[in-house]
């Protein structure tokens, strides 16, 4: 870690269930401690899917995907 989480209208049971806390860093984002493969692989198992990723010299960036 620290991994952030960045949606408008996040689930606050996502922040809960990632003991996710509002970034001092980053403004609208959430950071949690856990790294981001077990990130990628808790969000997994809630039914999230990888849609697209980037990265450049600093960051990875995941968008992800659930069907209602």
């Amino acid at each position: 870690g620290p991994s952030y989480l960045v949606h408008p209208n996040i689930d606050p049971t996502l922040l809960e269930y990632f003991c996710a806390r509002v970034s001092q860093l980053y403004c609208g984002c959430y950071e949690t401690s856990d790294p981001p493969c077990t990130v990628l692989d808790k969000l997994e198992g809630k039914g999230y899917r990888v849609v697209s990723q980037s990265s450049d010299n600093n960051c990875y960036i995941w968008t992800l995907h659930r069907s209602p």
